[in-house]
């Protein structure tokens, strides 16, 4: 405290300055949610003594008991009525819960069932007490029932809860799974079983003599699976290994065709039986319906589907490929009908190069081209007369169809690239 004279003709008093009030609080947080043991402590320091202290729940101490979560307001008042406030938030954990979950007693013959608790809220860790004595978070081998369970936090914060066990009595429960097989005979299926109650060692039975829990290499059909764990508790069930389904590939050809042309298609080679369908009935299979080869004349013009089923008789795997295409009615050049058939094509068989030796004709547009079996161009190239070479040693061995357009004049030859 400090005293100032002022000195006057007739007067001499004192004056009080009060310095500024500081203070702190220290705070004891709620134990347990919904809780009242929460406390607030304020320590005043500067102003003039003594204090009052006046806190916003009508205490006037400077600490406070009893509190639940919640802001509080405290304001000093020293002895010359100088004031100070501070707020204070006193706060509580979540609420301790528990969850309980379990599974029925399955088996009559052991006590499979449980129940386990799935903590939340409060402070960690946790302590857990069962009614049956158990004192950890899974109360197993249980048989049917009720069970209750009290968890406990660190503060000392508690939840109970109860759980039914209920009854069964089916032996065991079995989880199966695979994958399908490629093919009807296809020895790349898959089954998988896995038993989800009972106590191991299992052991497996299939129909088909296996005795472990995974069949590999098996054809699509019906299987059938035994599984009994130790205490005698068993179960049968069964699986079906499915046939992946046919998946059609198509193969679009750009270049038209002529009627009236005879015109090889090739089917996959890694098959054994084939079926080709024409979609048009005007059309033909000259030869090879039923072979890997097929020779079709087209009769009318219009847009074709030419369709093979190809079967591998080992697995009997079956796929279906269709080639669709345009077929046109391609026009003669009349004006020089002998052109093309004095053109001369040399080898046949070929290897390394095909030659074309085209007759002197007046200046039309002039186009070589080359298919495969398939029908997919492998070659073009715009040519003039005389002699025309093309490099085909990049080809593989098959037969191809080679093409020389003079205007609207079109001829054809068959040709054979040797090994």
């Amino acid at each position: 405290m400090k005293h100032i004279y002022l000195l006057g003709a007739a007067v001499l008093f004192p004056l009080w300055l009060s310095a500024q009030i500081t203070f702190q609080i220290s705070i004891t947080n709620v134990s347990c949610a919904g809780g009242s043991n929460g406390a607030a402590h304020a320590t005043a320091q500067g102003g003039v003594e003594p204090y009052a202290y006046t806190w916003s729940s009508g205490q006037q101490l400077s600490s406070i008991f009893n509190l639940s979560a919640g802001s509080y307001v405290v304001t000093v008042t020293d002895n010359v009525g100088t004031t100070a406030s501070k707020t204070v938030v006193i706060t509580q954990p979540p609420p301790i819960n528990a969850t309980l979950n379990g599974q029925p007693q399955i088996c009559d013959l052991a006590p499979d069932g449980f129940a386990y608790t799935i903590p939340s809220g409060g402070t960690p860790p946790y302590t857990y007490n069962w009614n049956n004595g158990v004192t950890t978070q899974l109360n197993n081998y249980l048989t049917s029932g009720t069970y209750s369970v009290t968890l406990t936090d660190i503060r000392g914060c508690t939840s109970a809860k109860s759980y039914t066990v209920g009854y069964m009595g089916v032996g065991l429960f079995l989880f199966i799974d695979g994958e399908k097989a490629t093919c009807p005979e296809s020895d790349n299926g898959m089954a998988v079983v896995t038993p989800a109650s009972g106590t191991g060692p299992y052991d497996i039975q299939w129909n088909t003599g296996a005795t472990t829990d995974t069949l590999k290499q098996i054809t699509p059909g019906l299987y059938v699976v035994s599984v009994t764990d130790i205490n005698g508790c068993s179960a049968t069930s069964t699986y079906t290994v499915e046939q992946e389904p046919i998946d059609p590939t198509h193969v679009q050809l750009n270049e038209y065709q002529c009627i009236g042309n005879e015109y090889m298609f090739e089917a996959d080679n890694e098959y054994t039986h084939f079926n080709w369908v024409l979609n048009d009935p005007q059309d033909v299979i000259v030869s090879g319906k039923e072979n890997r080869q097929v020779v079709v004349e087209w009769a009318a013009a219009g847009a074709k589907e030419l369709a093979v089923e190809m079967t591998d008789s080992a697995t009997q795997c079956i796929a279906v490929k269709y080639i669709q295409l345009n077929v046109a009615a391609c026009a003669v050049y009349s004006s020089q009908p002998n052109l093309l058939s004095q053109t001369v094509v040399s080898p046949n068989p070929f290897n390394e190069q095909v030659s074309l030796e085209i007759p002197t004709h007046e200046h039309r547009e002039t186009w070589i081209r080359m298919f495969n079996a398939q029908g997919l161009q492998v070659m073009t190239k715009t040519a003039s007369t005389g002699l025309q070479t093309l490099e085909t040693r990049h080809l593989p061995a098959g037969l191809y169809y080679l093409t020389l357009t003079v205007g609207e004049e079109t001829k054809t030859w068959k040709m054979v690239k040797e090994e």
